[in-house]
């Protein structure tokens, strides 16, 4: 199992960047986690979508930096059934809030809600969803494949429950959107570097991915933060880098 990162940042991405965006492969099967923005622009370097490899869109929570892209693809996936014959491309994401829901339901994507508390296949990859504490609904995720176990926390607070459904995941790919001196009151619930190090650490994985990164920040500084927590391997999210899970 494989990861590739089309894009890191939030909420917003920096001139040449990208928003969330993370290529899942194993074998033939291609799974995107979410499609912020700029990362489609990258995915057909790596993923023929034209030809049907791209095999299904997983978005943990709809926000704009983690869905805005998708507005795009479904154009490029409705041309691409009209030119190659490939079926409608499979899309998974919350039910919630309604809205920005409703902005998916399109003739080129199939879209399935995905609900805390429940697991399903997706082209041979084990998927289990977790709530987190975010704004919105927003789902975590546990990704098993051949024996090796990805955990993505999406969006959220520091929260304990993710601690144990993270619990020996191979790789905790984990959001990073402050560092301590700046995350203040921090209304919209996300995680700092340094408990980013907290978790991976109270969890026992054997590796962790920083991502989901202020564009402003220098990586370093995010590095530094978390490698005070956490004694593993530490990895900070670049444009372009694969990551064996």
């Amino acid at each position: 199992m494989h990861l590739r990162i089309l894009g890191f940042n939030s909420p917003y991405p920096p001139p040449g960047g990208a928003g969330p965006g993370y290529l899942l492969e194993a074998g033939s099967s291609k799974i995107l986690l979410e499609c912020g923005s700029g990362v489609v622009s990258r995915l057909k370097t790596y993923c023929d979508f034209r030809r049907g490899e791209l095999d299904a869109v997983v978005i943990s929570h709809l926000h704009p930096d983690h869905f805005a892209d998708l507005l795009v693809l479904r154009y490029a996936h409705h041309r691409n059934m009209l030119e190659t014959g490939v079926a409608p491309l499979p899309v998974f994401a919350p039910a919630e809030p309604a809205l920005e829901r409703a902005v998916l339901e399109y003739k080129s994507l199939q879209v399935t809600t995905i609900e805390a508390g429940t697991s399903t296949n997706i082209e041979g990859f084990e998927f289990t969803f977790f709530a987190t504490d975010h704004a919105i609904p927003c789902q975590a995720m546990r990704i098993s494949h051949a024996g090796r176990t990805l955990f993505y926390t999406a969006d959220t607070a520091y929260d304990q429950s993710l601690v144990e459904a993270a619990r020996g995941a191979d790789l905790l790919m984990a959001e990073a959107s402050f560092l301590t001196r700046d995350k203040g009151a921090n209304v919209p619930k996300h995680m700092t570097a340094a408990e980013c190090g907290q978790m991976a650490s109270a969890a026992g994985v054997r590796r962790l991915l920083l991502t989901h990164f202020w564009p402003e920040y220098d990586t370093a500084d995010l590095l530094r933060e978390a490698q005070e927590h956490f004694d593993g391997e530490i990895i900070v999210a670049a444009n372009l880098l694969p990551v064996k899970v």
